[in-house]
């Protein structure tokens, strides 16, 4: 299964890039620019067919892919080149991929939910001799308010419970269509955060699917931030980033420990990452580049031209060595 899980994660990753690269081809070509070559993977050339105006071609590495646009990267005279667009074009074309990857990654998030069911907060189960159960809830009631706030999904009242600070637990309930309040005491669990003995109802609703797959796309762009506040402040350290080669073996592991299911979810995971990784504005990513297009509509002439060229240059070099770096740090851990 690991080996299977591991062809299945090269797959998939392509499909992220090639989806990211299609974001942006798609985009370009409604917009009617110019697009030279869309290519599914890296390196040498394998199938290439030319259609108008458009290379279409299959290389041998299957680990990324890129949608060539004219003028892109330097300049075209062609008046459909990138280069001769507007910068609101430009813009929609730049954030198109990482639209794409973050639109997967709440779709894959749903469709995981619609399988396995997504918590709800209507009751379950209330444990016997817990102090839930003692307060008066029972299994169908639905938990609305905690402590006078309103929530609509069992993970923010599982919170809400778990961060309380009072001696007791307010806890609005609806009971056969009837609104009532419960008072609960708590008990503390091994994290140290307080329970009260409920068991979550389970749905597999489209909308409340829908709900869980966006906010749990939405805690990726969270850990997003955190990281790179953590990377700041000089608390990351080498083995919290992984490079291809690292994702790939994670999910060749979670297909061995936990199936075909554990590697869609990381697969996930990894889309939603790239979404909002491309989002920031870091010279090379299409963050760095939207930020360059606003700077030349602030600031006029060549400077600002010149300033991303070479900026691009550096980020672009400093990136690919943190990516071989990363990666030969991940090959030496497969031994």
């Amino acid at each position: 299964m690991k080996v299977l899980g591991i062809m299945i994660a090269i797959v998939c990753f392509l499909l992220l890039v090639t989806g990211h690269e299609a974001g942006h081809f798609g985009v370009a070509k409604f917009l009617g620019m110019k697009v030279n070559e869309f290519s599914v993977g890296m390196g040498p050339l394998i199938l290439s067919k030319k259609k108008k105006e458009t290379q279409y071609s299959l290389r041998a590495i299957p680990l990324g892919g890129y949608c060539l646009l004219e003028g892109e990267d330097d300049d075209s005279e062609d008046p459909r080149s990138f280069s001769k667009q507007p910068a609101w074009a430009k813009i929609l074309v730049l954030l198109a991929g990482p639209f794409v990857n973050i639109v997967i990654g709440i779709l894959i998030f749903t469709l995981l939910y619609c399988y396995r069911g997504t918590a709800v907060p209507t009751l379950a189960d209330v444990y016997e001799s817990t102090p839930a159960y003692e307060a008066g809830l029972r299994a169908g009631d639905k938990i609305i308010e905690v402590d006078g706030k309103k929530y609509n999904d069992f993970a923010s009242i599982r919170n809400a419970i778990g961060y309380s600070t009072g001696d007791t637990i307010t806890l609005t309930i609806v009971r056969d269509g009837e609104t009532m309040h419960a008072y609960s005491g708590y008990m503390l669990n091994e994290q140290n955060l307080r329970v009260i003995g409920i068991l979550a109802g389970s749905s597999h609703k489209f909308s409340d699917c829908l709900n869980s797959g966006i906010k749990e796309t939405a805690i990726v762009a969270i850990d997003v931030a955190h990281f790179f506040r953590n990377l700041f402040k000089g608390n990351v350290q080498m083995n919290d980033v992984s490079s291809v080669v690292g994702i790939v073996k994670i999910a060749g592991d979670a297909a061995e420990v936990g199936g075909l299911i554990n590697v869609i979810y990381i697969i996930a995971l990894v889309s939603a990452n790239l979404g909002y990784m491309n989002l920031l504005p870091i010279p090379a990513l299409d963050g760095g580049r939207v930020l360059f297009t606003l700077l030349r509509c602030i600031f006029k002439g060549e400077g600002v031209d010149k300033f991303e060229t070479a900026l691009n240059a550096v980020g672009m070099v400093l990136l690919i060595g943190l990516m071989i770096v990363i990666m030969f740090k991940d090959i030496i851990g497969l031994f």
